[in-house]
């Protein structure tokens, strides 16, 4: 029978031993059930299923769960892991002849099932898109959990294997009718409960805002500025004279917001590049999945130097909304009538 390996690498994995031998939950992140957070395992165990339980069972009750969060659920039953619906803490899986592997480190996987050429369609696809899709990574044997995905091990079985199940997929609808005030509202509503829950996450931390020109992150200024938190800090970065920090720092001299700049130049970003520093970065960031962002990156490396922001601090970008909801594509695309190849050229 194989056995079942669990490498959690980050050290904000809460672990929490039950009592009955080979049961232990781990859970990364926050998980709010009825507006209250909780970050231990113990607590949300009362709104998961019993050990055994089937996919159908587990997908409705992490469907509940709100927050961000990874779980991973070890009975003497089964092995259950999930992410949330945004898949903000990767979870990643594989097998070889020994063993079923569960990690948060696609590299430990690699490593584990052997893997030391890249899939060829997998790395057509990330050339051409700056990820790979589905479950799929750029090896053959290294899979990832998609978002509002689980994965159920049966460790009774007389070959335990791993068994997916997608609890929740994001299909974007147009909304064809609809008063707009009443959206707004909806809309305003939904942002608001979900700052207060970033509120209560922070608890008095130093919040972090990437802000740039857009909408997306002026709103989360504008709204933690609106409920009363005090300890945020915004920064932009850029070449100097870049158009994005002008409006970033008149954004946040309105909100009355500490702002910082980090002045982008070659000499710098060649120093930040030829670092181990760096290459340890894209190689977890990355997954072995889609490409690691490294935009920001050099700006944060500065400010972490500079003691500008706090070690404890949590990083609240505001990317991107926008595009899960198909905003870049464009107008084009939804035309019926036919489109010049000269215009096709244009937007691509």
């Amino acid at each position: 029978m194989k056995k079942i390996r669990i490498q959690l690498a980050n050290p904000q994995w809460i672990r929490q031993p039950q009592c009955e031998p080979q049961c232990e939950h781990y859970l990364r992140g926050a998980v709010f059930i009825d507006g209250v957070m909780h970050r231990a395992p113990n607590d949300i165990a009362s709104s998961l299923p019993q050990p055994g339980a089937d996919g159908d069972a587990w997908g409705g009750a992490i469907a509940r769960l709100n927050g961000f969060f990874a779980v991973v659920w070890q009975s003497r039953l089964q092995v259950v892991a999930a992410v949330d619906r945004i898949r903000s803490i990767p979870l990643f899986y594989g097998q070889n002849s020994e063993a079923i592997l569960i990690s948060d480190d696609a590299e430990w996987i690699r490593q584990g099932v052997g893997d030391d050429a890249m899939d060829a369609i997998a790395h057509e696809e990330f050339q051409l898109a700056g990820y790979v899709t589905g479950k799929d990574t750029l090896y053959p044997n290294v899979k990832q959990l998609q978002p509002g995905e689980l994965l159920i091990v049966d460790k009774t079985a007389a070959t335990p294997a791993v068994v997916t199940y997608r609890y929740y997929r994001f299909l974007h609808t147009e909304q064809n009718a609809g008063d707009e005030k009443v959206l707004r509202q909806a809309l305003e509503h939904s942002a608001m409960a979900s700052v207060r829950r970033l509120i209560d996450y922070a608890d008095g931390r130093q919040i972090t805002v990437p802000l740039s020109g857009g909408y997306d992150s002026r709103l989360i200024a504008t709204l933690l500025c609106q409920l009363g938190y005090k300890n945020i800090v915004a920064f932009t970065y850029g070449f100097k004279g870049n158009k994005e920090s002008a409006y970033s720092r008149q954004v946040a001299q309105a909100l009355g917001l500490a702002w910082h700049f980090v002045e982008y130049s070659d000499k710098q970003w060649r120093s930040a590049w030829d670092t181990d520093q760096r290459r340890q970065y894209q190689k977890w960031a990355s997954g072995w999945t889609s490409l690691p962002h490294i935009q920001d990156w050099v700006a944060v490396r500065a400010l972490r130097n500079n003691r500008t922001v706090e070690k404890d601090c949590i990083f609240v970008p505001g990317h991107s909304g926008d595009f899960v909801a198909g905003s870049h594509i464009p107008d084009e695309a939804f035309q019926d009538s036919p489109v010049s190849i000269d215009t096709l050229v244009e937007k691509i």
